[in-house]
């Protein structure tokens, strides 16, 4: 399972502005705005992929203060 939530940082640190579980890494990065992951190709998200399942979590793109961040959920 895989955690996508949107976070923005501040200058009092962050918070999550939404969360979505999906069942395939593949399905959290379709969950992103085609913008922000139109740069990616198949061997960048294998590369996200297999970090994200090393260190749990990864955050993959993001512009100004947003980020999206994936979690593995064990």
């Amino acid at each position: 399972m895989y955690v996508l939530r949107l976070c923005e940082a501040d200058y009092n640190g962050g918070k999550i502005l939404s969360e979505s579980t999906h069942n395939t890494f593949d399905a959290a990065v379709a969950a992103i705005p085609n913008n922000l992951t139109a740069r990616f190709d198949s061997r960048s998200l294998g590369d996200i992929k297999n970090t994200l399942d090393s260190v749990g979590a990864w955050s993959i793109c993001g512009i100004g203060n947003l980020s999206y961040v994936i979690h593995v959920k064990h």
